[in-house]
C-alpha cells in the first residue's frame, strides 16, 4: 500500500542525534528544533541501532535529505507567505498561492517535525534537546518584541511592512502605565506573528512521550484534537486575554503524531519512476480546493485548513454547528496526510547544493525573514507610501517579491549568518545543564 510506505527513504540513519546547530552528514549534530515556519532536523532519534564508530559503514549518511531538502522549499514558502500577503487581494499568484499553500506548508513542516522528535526521556540529553527548545522560542520571542513593539522613531510608520511588523505587535503594547510599555512574564505566553509555531513546538515535544504512552496514540490524537476545537473544550479568549491559544496547540498535535508514527513504523518512500508527478498530482488535487473556495468570516480559509481559532463557530452555534465542526476537523488532517505524502515524493531526495544546507538552518530563516520585507517596502514592491494596497502596486512587484523571496531564504540559511545568528538559534544551553 502506497501510503504505508512514505517517508523514510531504505537509508540507514544514525541514532540519538539532537541538537539544533547545522552539521556535516556525520553523527556529530543536528539541527533538533527548527521551526516555521520552524521545524526540526532531518534524523532519526531512536536508540535501537547504537553502532561503535569504527563499525559504522563510511557511506552511511547521517541525514534524510529528503527532509532537509521538504524543508528549505517549505521555508522558502514561509517567507512568500509572509511577503505576498500584502498583494494576495490582487495578484493572481498571490491568490492561489495563499489558497495552495493550506494544503503543505505547515502540515509537513509538523509532519517532519514529529518525525524529528523523540518519544522517550531515557537520556538527560533527550530533556536538554526539550528544554533548548524552549530557550530558542524565548529569545526569539525577546528578539522581536524589542524590535516590533516600539515605533523606533516613527520608522515603522513609514514603510508597509513596517506598520504590519509593529501592528503584530499590538497585543502587547496596548497595557501601559504613565505613557510607558508594560513588560510582563505573559508576553512570553503569546507568541509574536510568526513565532506560533515555534510555541506549538515546545508543548507538543513536552506531551509527546506520554501520550505516545496510550495503546493507540495516533488514532487518538485524532479524533480528540478535533473534538477538543469543535466542542469548545477549551474556554477562553485567545485573541483579547493572555490566555494562550490552547485550541491551536492540540488542533495541529494530531500532524505531529503522524510524523512520530512514521518514523516509529519505518515508513519509506515510494520508489516509483512517475513518483514525482504522482506526488505533483496528489497535491494539486487537494489544493485547487482552498484556492476556489474561499470560506467567509475573518480567519476565512485558516478556520478550517490552518485549524485557526475563532470565537464563533463557521458552521453556527448549537450542537448542529459543532458536529459539523467536528467533523471538519476529522477530514481535513486526512487531506492533509495526502498532501505531505505527495510534497515529500516532489522535493529532491539526494543531497542537493543550497537547498539541502538551506533546510539544515531553516530556524534562523524562519525566525528572522519578516525583516526583508521592509527592504521590499522601501524599493516600492507594495506601492508608494506607507499603505499596502495591492491595487496601487507596480506591475512587477509580484516577480520581484518571489525572487527576494529565494534570495532571502539563501542569505538567511548561509553558513556565516547562521553563525552570527547561532546565539539565538542554536544557544550554548550545554552550560546551563549538569552532565549526564
Amino acid at each position: 500500500m502506497v501510503l504505508a510506505s512514505w517517508v523514510m527513504p531504505s537509508q540507514p540513519q544514525e541514532p540519538d542525534l539532537e541538537d539544533v546547530s547545522p552539521q556535516a552528514d556525520d553523527a556529530s549534530a543536528t539541527s533538533d528544533s527548527d521551526a516555521d515556519t520552524t521545524e526540526d532536523s532531518a534524523t532519526t532519534d531512536s536508540e535501537a541501532q547504537v553502532v561503535e564508530p569504527a563499525q559504522k559503514k563510511k557511506s552511511e549518511p547521517g541525514r534524510l535529505y529528503v527532509l532537509d531538502n521538504a524543508k528549505f522549499i517549505l521555508i522558502v514558502c514561509v517567507v512568500l507567505t509572509h511577503f505576498l500577503a500584502p498583494l494576495a487581494g490582487d495578484k493572481l499568484f498571490s491568490r492561489c498561492f495563499e489558497g495552495a499553500r493550506f494544503a503543505f506548508m505547515m502540515p509537513t513542516f509538523t509532519f517532519i517535525s514529529g518525525y524529528c522528535s523523540s518519544t522517550e526521556l531515557k537520556t538527560a540529553h533527550k530533556v536538554d534537546a526539550n528544554m533548548k527548545v524552549f530557550v530558542i522560542y524565548t529569545l526569539a520571542q525577546a528578539f522581536w518584541l524589542v524590535v516590533a513593539r516600539y515605533r523606533w522613531g516613527g520608522v515603522w510608520d513609514t514603510m508597509c511592512f513596517g506598520k504590519i511588523l509593529h501592528g503584530n505587535a499590538w497585543f502587547f503594547v496596548k497595557d501601559r502605565e504613565n505613557g510607558m510599555q508594560i513588560w510582563d512574564l505573559e508576553d512570553f505566553s503569546k507568541p509574536y506573528f510568526h513565532l506560533w509555531y515555534l510555541w506549538c513546538l515546545c508543548w507538543w515535544r513536552i506531551c509527546l512521550p506520554y501520550w505516545w504512552r496510550l495503546r493507540y496514540p495516533l488514532i487518538t490524537v485524532w479524533i480528540f484534537a478535533a473534538a477538543f476545537s469543535a466542542y469548545d473544550m477549551y474556554r477562553a479568549d485567545p485573541f483579547q486575554t493572555w490566555m494562550p491559544d490552547v485550541q491551536y496547540v492540540v488542533s495541529w498535535y494530531p500532524l505531529f503524531c503522524l510524523g512520530t508514527k512514521a518514523k516509529e513504523m519505518k515508513w519509506e518512500l515510494w520508489h516509483h519512476p512517475h513518483a514525482h508527478l504522482i506526488g505533483a498530482m496528489v497535491i494539486f488535487a487537494i489544493a485547487w480546493l482552498p484556492i476556489m473556495f474561499y470560506m467567509p468570516g475573518p480567519y476565512n480559509n485558516g478556520v478550517i485548513w490552518a485549524y485557526g481559532t475563532s470565537l464563533e463557530n463557521i458552521f453556527g452555534p448549537g450542537m448542529w454547528g459543532n458536529t459539523l465542526l467536528f467533523g471538519c476537523r476529522l477530514l481535513v488532517p486526512l487531506a492533509h496526510a495526502v498532501c505531505i505524502w505527495g510534497f515529500l515524493h516532489v522535493v529532491p531526495w539526494d543531497s542537493t547544493p543550497l537547498i539541502t544546507r538551506g533546510g539544515e538552518r531553516c530556524l534562523s530563516c524562519y525566525i528572522f525573514h519578516p525583516i526583508g520585507g521592509c527592504l521590499l517596502s522601501l524599493i516600492g514592491a507594495y506601492g508608494p507610501g506607507p499603505d499596502c494596497n495591492a491595487s496601487h502596486a507596480p506591475w512587477w512587484s509580484e516577480s520581484v517579491v518571489i525572487a527576494f523571496s529565494i534570495m532571502s531564504a539563501l542569505f538567511w540559511t548561509a553558513g556565516p549568518v547562521w553563525k552570527f545568528l547561532s546565539p539565538i538559534c542554536d544557544p550554548p544551553v550545554h552550560l546551563l545543564f549538569r552532565k549526564g
